[in-house]
C-alpha cells in the first residue's frame, strides 16, 4: 500500500524537537540577507497582485 495517500495521515517517527529547528537556523543564518530579501519581494508581489 502506498504511504503517501491523501486520506491517510502518517505518524511521525520522532516527535517534533525544538533543537532540530535551532540547528537548522544555524545553517540558514549564512543566508539571512537572501532570505529577508526573498520574503520582502514575495510580500511586495502579493501586494501588487491584490
Amino acid at each position: 500500500m502506498a504511504r503517501n495517500k491523501f486520506d491517510v495521515d502518517e505518524t511521525l517517527e520522532t516527535p517534533f524537537d525544538i533543537r532540530h529547528l535551532k540547528r537548522s537556523l544555524v545553517y540558514a543564518a549564512r543566508y539571512k540577507k537572501r532570505i529577508a530579501l526573498s520574503l520582502t519581494l514575495s510580500a511586495v508581489g502579493v501586494i501588487i497582485g491584490l
